[in-house]
């Protein structure tokens, strides 16, 4: 009889290349779980500190079941270490490979026998959605454990389509499902609040990008009306970059050359500028004065344009200039040649 608690196993000078069985309750937590359905293994290496049994996967035994008669042993393709002292209390009597005679004694060689599954009688159960009131019950005859739990498997399956049809038919639109899901610690209504108290702090601070604000005194400030301290940190790292709640400003975060993070508005339509304008810089302000299609302060050609400016300026002038000398050439020769007509026909 195989002994059923653990540590009574003999300890035995296991031989590489002996067959052992197997005492499943000295297996240690990390064995595979396929070796507690073996019940023969193989040492096939041993050392001073540890020893190395083999053992047939599940495949293997299957395609020697596959067989019409047991012509072969399943090939022993797995394997696991373990040490030795573990190994003498694992591999408690040695065995010999006897001639088996059909299938089922190759099976009862190699394999361990299931128990049989008692039959069990389950009154009705009712599982409660957790997103609403609604309650589902299951109810189960009688038959074996595998037959209840598929139709365990199956009701839950349904009470969870049960439970997202509710989710979706709460929630309007997907942008309100993503929001949901989210911010699922916080409701959307105190997430809200709290970007309206942070957009009159900035407001009332005047935080703008030539004076922002520190992360501390706009925290501290918050804090006075925010009383959840892990709603505010979400909130402080949530949003920079997205639209404040009157829909004209946009909150904005950039760290400083002492790494100290700053906080200020800017209007919600300069990321479109900045794109027009083609203008990487996330932080970029026009200057005063800027034009759509001017070149912007940072852009590596400012100083080129500015050259060609003052060329194109100069040569204006000189045309200018040439032409008035060219007025009053021509109005010159107009005079002298109106004098030589008077002249001549006062000869005549």
């Amino acid at each position: 009889m195989v002994p059923t608690t653990r540590g009574r196993a003999t300890k035995l000078n296991v031989a590489v290349g002996g067959f052992y069985k197997i005492l499943h309750a000295n297996l240690p937590p990390r064995t595979p779980p396929w070796l507690r359905s073996v019940s023969i293994a193989m040492v096939s290496e041993k050392s001073k500190l540890k020893v190395t049994i083999s053992f047939p996967s599940k495949e293997s035994i299957e395609s020697c079941l596959d067989q019409e008669r047991p012509s072969s042993n399943p090939k022993l393709d797995m394997c696991f270490i373990m040490g030795l002292k573990l190994a003498q209390r694992v591999l408690f009597r040695e065995v010999k490979i006897p001639h088996f005679g059909n299938l089922e004694e190759v099976k009862d060689f190699w394999l361990v026998k299931a128990p049989l599954i008692p039959k069990l009688e389950l009154e009705e159960v009712s599982v409660k959605s957790p997103c609403s009131s609604s309650t589902t019950t299951m109810k189960f005859g009688g038959g074996r454990l595998e037959e209840k739990v598929e139709e365990v498997e199956k009701q839950v399956i349904k009470v969870e389509n049960v439970v997202k049809a509710e989710i979706v038919s709460e929630e309007a639109t997907t942008e309100d499902l993503h929001k949901a899901k989210k911010y699922k610690w916080w409701s959307n209504e105190s997430f809200e609040a709290g970007k309206r108290v942070i957009l009159n702090i900035l407001k009332e601070k005047e935080a703008v990008a030539e004076n922002p604000i520190y992360r501390a005194a706009l925290r501290k400030e918050a804090q006075k009306e925010i009383g959840n301290t892990g709603l505010l940190d979400h909130l402080l790292k949530d949003i920079p970059g997205k639209i404040a709640p009157d829909g004209t400003s946009r909150f904005q975060r950039c760290y400083n050359a002492d790494g100290v993070i700053m906080y200020w508005l800017e209007s919600a339509d300069l990321v479109d500028v900045r794109k027009k304008a083609g203008v990487a810089d996330p932080f970029w302000i026009p200057p005063p004065g800027w034009k759509q299609g001017a070149c912007s302060a940072g852009c590596p050609c400012a100083k080129e344009v500015e050259l060609l400016r003052e060329e194109l300026s100069k040569v204006k002038r000189d045309l200018e200039e040439t032409q008035k000398q060219l007025n009053e050439v021509c109005a010159g020769d107009m005079r002298r040649y109106c004098d030589c007509n008077n002249w001549v026909g006062g000869f005549w």
